[in-house]
């Protein structure tokens, strides 16, 4: 069912508009605070507004002072932390959301239990919540809210607290067993909207930022948080002379401009493994070259990213007696052209 929703929050900046077509998955990303999980809580009944109207098919959540309640609205909610009910075993704490949806006992029992079996968990149905392990509950949750077929799916950062091998089989397992359902998913992880999202939404300040499949989002993004998602940096210029100038006195560099009018305001979107840091010296530096201060140095695994106050660099560990030298001194970054994406900022797909 095609999902409509437009609200403002005015005490939490939070003033959007979207839509999502039936049976498809959208995910919303941004900075902390930037509204995301305000719009689960809306669309689950758990947070109210005056000012909006959401609707799933002919199913009118709110509009208005007028809320549904919760529990008639056919929303299924998968958080990061499982909340199983403590006292029931597996196979009722599955049971629970069909008989909450008006299902009869016996038939409800036995969906639950074909449920578990299709999911590798039948082996549990008899445990309490105590005797699971994370990603064991985070299974059963999983199946809890799909068992019911909720005419929407809201997945709140629902892997986060798992490792990466079973967040990886969770998502294989919704990907199979979600089908045709309407999902919003909010998540921190790339992965997790690689996998799973059709479109996706950046948020920031309440507000929606840039929105478009995955693949344009993260490879053209229009924001900083869009490129830092996506895991490139993202740099600002103008196009002069032929050439791109980048801003924030970083030198222009030897990239092929796109076709634009002089003075158009260019994006530059760099792998951080496309960097090569060598220490500057007094020369100015080269064309095809960015300068810039690094502040800080982060190991992970077999990289270290160098961090400046305009992008980021990835290099080898084992460069480690260069690194110390890096950090707090002024660094050239040759760029490798070739792989250099440019676009124009007024639509950010030119």
């Amino acid at each position: 069912m095609r999902l409509e929703f437009e609200a403002q929050l005015p005490r939490r900046g939070l003033d959007l508009r979207f839509a999502v077509a039936g049976g498809e998955t959208l995910a919303i990303v941004g900075p902390n605070g930037a509204g995301k999980s305000s719009v689960l809580a809306l669309l689950a009944g758990l947070l109210h507004t005056d000012k909006g109207r959401a609707a799933i098919g002919e199913t009118v959540l709110f509009n208005g002072r007028r809320r549904l309640p919760a529990h008639r609205r056919g929303v299924g909610l998968l958080a990061q932390e499982p909340s199983l009910f403590p006292h029931f075993t597996v196979l009722k704490n599955v049971a629970f959301g069909l008989r909450s949806t008006g299902t009869p006992r016996r038939l409800a029992y036995e969906r639950a239990e074909a449920a578990l079996a299709g999911a590798d968990a039948h082996n549990l149905i008899d445990r309490l919540p105590a005797e699971l392990s994370g990603g064991q509950a985070q299974r059963v949750a999983l199946v809890r809210a799909l068992v019911a077929r909720p005419r929407l799916l809201l997945l709140d950062e629902p892997f986060a607290a798992l490792d990466i091998g079973m967040a990886s089989r969770m998502r294989s397992q919704l990907r199979r067993s979600a089908g045709s359902l309407t999902t919003i998913l909010v998540s921190h992880d790339a992965a997790d909207v690689r996998a799973l999202a059709d479109q996706v939404i950046v948020l920031d300040e309440g507000k929606i930022v840039e929105q478009g499949p995955p693949c344009t989002v993260f490879g053209r993004p229009l924001s900083a948080f869009g490129a830092q998602f996506g895991g490139t940096n993202l740099l600002e210029g103008v196009l002069r002379d032929g050439k791109i100038h980048l801003l924030d006195g970083i030198l222009a560099t030897k990239v092929q401009p796109p076709q634009a009018a002089e003075g158009t305001a260019v994006r530059v979107l760099i792998s951080p493994s496309d960097l090569d840091p060598k220490l500057a010296d007094e020369r100015a530096p080269d064309q095809g070259v960015l300068r810039a201060r690094v502040i800080e140095a982060e190991r992970n695994g077999e990289l270290v990213r160098l961090i400046t106050p305009h992008f980021v660099s990835d290099i080898a560990a084992h460069r480690a007696p260069e690194i110390d030298n890096f950090l707090d001194a002024l660094v050239d970054f040759r760029v490798d052209a070739e792989k250099v994406i440019t676009y124009t900022s007024t639509n950010g797909r030119s």
